[in-house]
């Protein structure tokens, strides 16, 4: 009906659209709901189907106009009586244009009763992060909720999982904070015959993929931002690629060929054996463990949390049995 559904490899935003409900069908008013990296407005979009008023802050100018427009669009199908009230609706849910570590004033004049954030934190900074927090704390009412959803280091390579285990065994605020650096060949001969597993069962194009992580030094940091992906010696990449509707400067990988610059479509039909990539981005891994110290620190009450993975519908328990697949960590807080 909708266009814009929920797919069953969301159970972050399944939990927080039943939280939004219950919270409407217990009190009779619809609940205050903020988005923080809001995106294109999927969520925000069923937080109001689901009963809320949806607060949306997005940094990205084009996604957050895109955000605006999927939300207004389900206009006619919001309740009569909202229209009887003569509330304005910009009032009940809206998309600022905005940081979420530097949330504008529009977005904080209003307090919200749930407050959520999917797929943001691995892609900020430390400092960004406690900003962020420090801003949703005082967004939340007494008694409010917040949900997490971020990134672990589980399906990574064993050297990302290794390189967040020694962070914590130093105690380190954000262990899985880094540098994270890939290259990768892709052979001509491998991609023109179809080639799509070697010997051992693995892609081709995955053998030859080597990763180093580093703990960035501070005047690093001042070169690189986090969720943005480099080349060589660190040339930003901005942008959104308006076909696939996903930042390049989120965490997507852009693939940079240095003997072809055409890309993998162009090198098969051309003279080079091979083509090539290379990747520097800050990464902010984190595990239950982590972001509960995280949100903690922050002042919030941790009260239920799990594992979960882009194809489960399932939240496991955090300290019991889970798919070994899982890549997604949720987290539920309360400000008490």
């Amino acid at each position: 009906m909708w266009g814009t559904i929920f797919q069953r490899q969301q159970p972050w935003c399944l939990m927080a659209a039943q939280a939004i409900r219950e919270l409407y069908e217990s009190s009779g008013e619809r609940p205050n709901v903020g988005d923080w990296g809001c995106g294109h407005g999927q969520f925000s979009l069923h937080a109001l189907i689901s009963g809320g008023n949806p607060y949306g802050i997005e940094l990205h100018k084009a996604a957050a106009e895109d955000a605006i427009e999927t939300i207004f669009k389900a206009k006619k199908h919001l309740p009569k009586s909202l229209k009887l009230k003569g509330i304005k609706t910009k009032n009940l849910y809206h998309v600022l244009q905005g940081s979420v570590s530097e949330p504008t004033s529009n977005f904080m004049t209003r307090q919200n009763h749930i407050n959520v954030c999917f797929n943001v934190l691995h892609h900020l900074i430390p400092s960004d992060i406690d900003l962020l927090l420090r801003k949703m704390f005082e967004n939340t009412v007494q008694g409010g909720f917040v949900i997490f959803c971020s990134d672990t280091p589980v399906l990574s390579e064993s050297q990302c999982r290794d390189y967040h285990r020694q962070g914590l065994a130093q105690k380190l605020k954000y262990p899985g904070f880094g540098v994270y650096n890939t290259s990768q060949y892709l052979f001509t001969e491998d991609m023109s015959k179809g080639k799509k597993e070697d010997v051992n069962g693995e892609d081709p194009r995955e053998r030859n993929k080597h990763r180093s992580i580093s703990r960035p030094e501070k005047a690093e940091k001042l070169d690189l931002k986090a969720g943005h992906t480099y080349a060589g010696s660190y040339p930003p990449v901005y942008g959104i690629d308006t076909e696939g509707k996903m930042f390049t400067d989120a965490g997507i990988i852009i693939e940079i060929d240095e003997t072809n610059m055409g890309g993998p479509a162009d090198f098969l039909g051309g003279s080079k054996g091979y083509h090539y990539t290379n990747r520097h981005y800050l990464f902010n891994f984190f595990d239950y463990t982590s972001l509960s110290r995280v949100l903690k620190d922050a002042k919030f009450t941790v009260v239920n949390g799990g594992y979960t993975h882009r194809e489960s519908s399932v939240l496991f328990p955090h300290d019991g049995d889970r798919d070994s697949r899982c890549d997604k960590v949720v987290l539920v807080a309360q400000k008490k």
